[in-house]
């Protein structure tokens, strides 16, 4: 069998189905225990690394799995919680813009407050306020069939900060990587793995989206790497993980309780 040495895990769409309301999104027993089990059983490393805010109502108020199994890259990577003695963020954006970027957030807060908008704060994502993109003094706003996010642009390049980038941001030795995903702003992750090591990457997708399937094999294609599938729902991969970890123990020995708190 192979040991994954880095893991990258999407968390919402790809190990959890979405839910309604961000705050609601609570990681299912079940589902802590299955990854916990295969970080600790298959892995040398294992990441979620996703969009949302690290805390107040962030990721790690939604995780039910205990610390010590996932690295935890939020703000799709702009800030990195391993354990309470170890946790980092990019620092590159200035004071003027997180000024910025503040200001922002309490006039949209201060629209959610008129009992017109109140429901907003309930549903989907609600509003986060994430450690965003760098050194620009320029708001720009994207959009799409879920959300609305508001960054800063860096000055030189105007791009927009994206997983790859949260990926660079811890020091990793390439071995085997599995990168699972289930949406578009999850490929730069991808494309970061495979620019590093590609004979060495494989991944899953969670998606019945076929224009996505497509820019998936094609992304993977261009570095010469066939080692691809996709799935039709979280369930499928957490699945696939629990039988991966019972293979494991068949070759290896023990079992689930040996030195376990899950």
């Amino acid at each position: 069998l192979r040991k994954y040495y880095v893991l990258n895990f999407l968390r919402d769409g790809t190990l959890k189905s979405y839910s309604c309301s961000y705050p609601t999104s609570v990681q299912p027993a079940y589902s802590a225990v299955i990854q916990a089990q295969f970080a600790r059983r298959c892995a040398q490393f294992c990441a979620i690394v996703t969009t949302a805010p690290l805390v107040h109502i962030g990721i790690l108020n939604m995780s039910t799995m205990p610390e010590g199994y996932y690295a935890y890259g939020a703000s799709a990577g702009r800030e990195w919680y391993f354990n309470p003695a170890m946790q980092f963020k990019d620092n590159s954006i200035s004071e003027a813009d997180l000024s910025l970027l503040n200001k922002a957030f309490d006039k949209v807060e201060d629209l959610l407050e008129n009992p017109e908008f109140r429901n907003f704060t309930w549903i989907g994502s609600g509003l986060q306020k994430h450690y965003v993109d760098p050194t620009g003094t320029v708001l720009t706003i994207r959009e799409n069939e879920y959300d609305i996010k508001i960054y800063t642009k860096a000055k030189l390049s105007g791009r927009i900060f994206n997983k790859g980038h949260g990926v660079r941001l811890i020091e990793r030795k390439m071995g085997n990587v599995l990168v699972c995903g289930d949406s578009d702003t999850d490929i730069p992750m991808l494309e970061e793995c495979l620019s590093v090591a590609p004979p060495n990457v494989y991944t899953i997708w969670v998606t019945k989206d076929e224009a996505l399937k497509e820019k998936v094999t094609q992304t993977c294609a261009h570095f010469h790497n066939s080692n691809v599938a996709f799935v039709s729902c979280p369930e499928v991969l957490l699945g696939a993980m629990a039988q991966a970890t019972v293979r494991e123990l068949k070759v290896r020995g023990g079992d689930f309780d040996d030195d376990s708190d899950v």
